[in-house]
């Protein structure tokens, strides 16, 4: 709808020959891309939602609709002597997009009022989840774990600045507050996000109570965190480091651990191109890690650095190269 209103304003705004090209040649692409991409979601749903015995009716009637409405508006404009047609182009294209553009506009605002999140974080969640899933390729391969209320700490491998985002996308359903560097949390745009699924700021030291007594209330309130093990972007070519604060928290709280995978990933440190570059992403969760038995067996420090070592045990046990697709 879009689209086609910066093509009308080819038409209607008083523009040179190069600007009127310009601005006809950008709405008519932007028309096309959009209209073949809708258009190709629709068949895809249809799909895979209408039964086999079905589907060849829907698809008729489908194709009866579209031929029909086709002939009807050429048939209004083409066949009756209308007087100046032309100079109506731009009017006539406004108005047939009014309707599409407000039942667009409509049907955005009913989903995100419907989310008990808000309607400011439903439509990041619903963004975040179609960026991931259209240009990170974004795979989640296997049964999400993540339950969907009470709370838990998610954890995973850490290989790429657009990590948090791939995880959030496997679980839409519920917000992940993610312990990011603190500096990141005071850059523009980028605080934005997080600032909305409310991220617990560390400072890289390790010596960050703040942000461990934050943590602390997230789970306490039944709120899901978001905690990489090795607590920084760890390239191919260095040792394993897991920290020990999720087993901490985890041995604390109670809270249920999911561990998660991501692979198919560019690894690198650079934060613009892990969140530019077209990955070939793949997550893959497993059962909660059972740490009931450490309390009875260990104690102290041993328990935590047990805790810690099963964790990380559970994330290896989910890379591609030991499950199969």
């Amino acid at each position: 709808g879009y689209g086609i209103l910066f093509f009308a304003a080819s038409a209607l705004l008083p523009l040179s020959t190069t600007w009127l090209m310009v601005t006809g040649s950008i709405g008519l692409l932007l028309a096309g891309a959009f209209g073949v991409t809708v258009l190709a979601s629709f068949n895809a749903l249809m799909q895979r939602i209408v039964p086999d015995r079905y589907r060849g009716r829907v698809f008729g009637v489908k194709e009866i609709a579209t031929t029909g409405a086709l002939l009807l508006a050429t048939g209004t404009l083409a066949l009756p002597d209308w007087k100046n047609l032309d100079l109506w182009i731009g009017p006539l294209l406004i108005l047939t997009r009014v309707v599409p553009i407000i039942a667009g506009a409509m049907s955005s605002i009913i989903r995100t009022r419907r989310s008990k999140r808000g309607a400011l974080l439903s439509f990041a969640q619903n963004f975040n989840e179609f960026i991931c899933k259209s240009w990170y390729r974004l795979r989640c391969m296997g049964r999400v774990t993540i339950p969907r209320e009470g709370a838990v700490i998610v954890t995973s491998n850490h290989v790429c600045a657009a990590d948090p985002l791939l995880i959030s996308a496997c679980a839409p359903y519920r917000p992940i507050a993610f312990l990011v560097a603190a500096e990141y949390t005071r850059v523009p745009l980028m605080n934005l996000p997080m600032k909305l699924v409310d991220c617990i700021p560390v400072n890289r030291d390790g010596a960050d109570t703040a942000g461990t007594k934050k943590a602390l209330r997230h789970l306490k309130h039944g709120k899901a965190v978001g905690i990489f093990l090795e607590g920084r972007i760890m390239l191919p070519d260095e040792a394993p480091d897991p920290k020990e604060g999720v087993a901490m928290l985890a041995l604390k709280t109670g809270a249920p651990v999911v561990p998660a995978h991501i692979s198919g990933v560019i690894r690198t440190s650079s934060i613009a191109k892990g969140l530019l570059a077209r990955h070939k992403a793949r997550v893959r969760f497993g059962q909660p890690v059972d740490l009931s038995y450490i309390k009875a067996e260990f104690e102290g420090r041993e328990a935590v650095k047990e805790a810690t070592k099963r964790i990380y045990d559970a994330i290896q046990a989910l890379a591609p190269d030991k499950k199969s697709n």
